[in-house]
């Protein structure tokens, strides 16, 4: 237990999984505090599909939700397509947003 002090965190928060739309403009993902606790908040990171995170135009389109959901009615330019990733934080510390094609952690300065 990272905090023993605190009955809502006891790990920092794995890779969040089942991010997917489940309709035109909601971002739902698999509850980030089902591994770490009930304090557990979610970060989520918009930035343009065809550049790798950490890179270009990011924005945090939330942060510290405390559900498993967003919603994002932006429409990308013509030609263009957005990249979400979500990552689970709690006072053990800060999840991860993956994992990049090469093994490296994707980190971005986006979302504090």
């Amino acid at each position: 237990d990272c905090a023993s002090t605190n009955a809502g965190a006891y790990a920092v928060p794995p890779e969040v999984t089942g991010v997917a739309f489940t309709n035109r403009t909601t971002l739902s993902w698999d509850p980030a505090q089902l591994g770490a606790g009930s304090g557990t908040v979610a970060d989520v990171l918009r930035g343009s599909a065809d550049m790798r995170v950490g890179t270009g135009a990011e924005a945090c389109l939330a942060s510290g939700i405390t559900g498993n959901s967003v919603v994002d009615a932006t429409t990308p330019a013509p030609g263009t397509a957005f990249r979400y990733l979500v990552r689970g934080r709690n006072v053990c510390g800060l999840g991860t947003y993956g994992m990049a094609s090469d093994g490296t952690p994707r980190t971005s300065m986006a979302c504090p």
